[in-house]
């Protein structure tokens, strides 16, 4: 081919599919990590609303690419749990990947990550305005390999699988 951009258009295609398969991986990785680490995981005290901030700050600039309103509400209210640091972040970066996938299609898409503290609970949310699960689908996509409608490109159906596992391995409810 000697137009330049065609091989910009295919070069492109070449890196998308670089950047599916290298997520599907990184997946893939990190539910096998999570099935050894229930032996040696030692949970201990973590600060959510740093971390939350983080994971959100890292999160930007895809939604900001996607037209997507990202934001916290709550995070810098004082909560500690007791868990493992690299699980929380990971199940919260999967979720915030699903309601990018799969809330961006709403007229005004917005997310936001919440922190909520009760006497009874710590709640940290992922809140968005798209079409949502529906209750009855709610058990079916936290199985390895099912993914919603209308997810687009990339996705293998494993991310609420790790939320669901990560959230096993440190007691709290998904």
């Amino acid at each position: 081919q000697t137009d330049p951009a065609v091989w910009r258009e295919q070069l492109q295609g070449i890196l998308a599919s670089q950047a599916r398969s290298s997520h599907y991986v990184a997946q893939l990785l990190a539910l096998a990590r999570a099935d050894e680490a229930q032996s040696a995981l030692r949970l201990r005290p973590v600060a959510l609303g740093p971390l939350a901030r983080e994971v959100v700050l890292r999160s930007l600039r895809q939604a900001d690419r996607q037209g997507v309103d990202l934001g916290g509400q709550g995070l810098d209210t004082p909560a500690e749990v007791v868990g493992d640091a690299v699980l929380i972040e990971g199940l919260l970066t999967n979720l915030l990947d699903n309601a990018l996938r799969y809330g961006a299609g709403a007229a005004e898409p917005r997310i936001t990550v919440d922190l909520a503290v009760s006497e009874e609970a710590v709640a940290l949310c992922v809140l968005d305005n798209g079409a949502g699960i529906a209750p009855t689908e709610r058990a079916r996509l936290q199985r390895r390999g099912e993914r919603g409608e209308g997810g687009g490109d990339g996705g293998a159906g494993l991310g609420l699988a790790i939320v669901r596992r990560y959230a096993q391995l440190m007691g709290a409810r998904f």
